[in-house]
C-alpha cells in the first residue's frame, strides 16, 4: 500500500470523523501524524490483503467444523484452497458467513447427516454441504430431526376433501 494510499484513508477517516462530528457533537477527530506516519510504516512491513482476512474466515468455519462435528464421525477439514474456497465464498455471499455456523447446528441436529440412521448415509462431509444445491437445503433445516418428528405429527386425512376446501 503506497503513501499516497494511506493519505487516502486518512482523509476518508477525516471526512467521516467530520460526518460523526455533526451527527453525534463529537470534538473533530484529527488525525495525529505520529500515529498516521506508524501506521503507514506497518502497513508498508505487514500490508493487510482481502486474502489474508479470507483465510481468517475460512480457519474459523475450519476449526468450527472440527471442533464440533469430527466428534460426531463426521470427516474433518484439512484446508479449504482452490475449488472449495470459490465455493465457499459464493455461499458467504448469498447467505452471509453465520450461514456456516448455522449449517453445522443444523448438522448436529441431524442423525441422517450424521450416518446414524437404520440404513446410513455416509456421503456428508464438507465438499456436499458446500454444493450450491445441498447448502440451503441444510440451513433451511431440512435434515434436523425435530423438523421430522414435527412433520410426522401432521394429521392425515382419510377419504374426500372437506366441501370448504373444495369452494362449494
Amino acid at each position: 500500500m503506497g503513501e499516497d494510499s494511506l493519505k487516502e484513508i486518512a482523509e476518508q477517516l477525516k471526512r467521516i470523523a467530520d460526518c460523526l462530528e455533526v451527527m453525534t457533537a463529537v470534538p473533530k477527530f484529527e488525525p495525529d501524524p505520529e500515529q498516521v506516519k506508524e501506521l503507514e510504516e506497518i502497513l508498508k512491513r505487514e500490508p493487510i490483503t482481502v486474502v489474508e482476512s479470507t483465510k481468517l474466515l475460512h480457519q474459523d468455519i475450519i476449526d468450527a467444523w472440527n471442533k464440533e462435528l469430527v466428534p460426531l464421525g463426521i470427516p474433518k477439514i484439512m484446508n479449504i484452497c482452490g475449488k472449495r474456497s470459490t465455493l465457499v465464498t459464493a455461499r458467504i455471499k448469498q447467505y452471509g458467513k453465520e450461514a456456516f455456523f448455522k449449517c453445522i447446528e443444523e448438522v448436529k441436529q441431524s442423525s441422517f447427516l450424521q450416518g446414524k440412521t437404520s440404513r446410513p448415509w455416509t456421503n456428508f462431509n464438507f465438499d456436499w454441504l458446500i454444493c450450491p444445491n445441498n447448502f440451503p437445503k441444510v440451513l433451511e433445516g431440512n435434515y434436523n430431526d425435530n423438523r421430522k418428528n414435527n412433520a410426522s405429527q401432521v394429521p392425515v386425512y382419510g377419504g374426500s376433501l372437506p366441501e370448504s376446501w373444495l369452494g362449494n
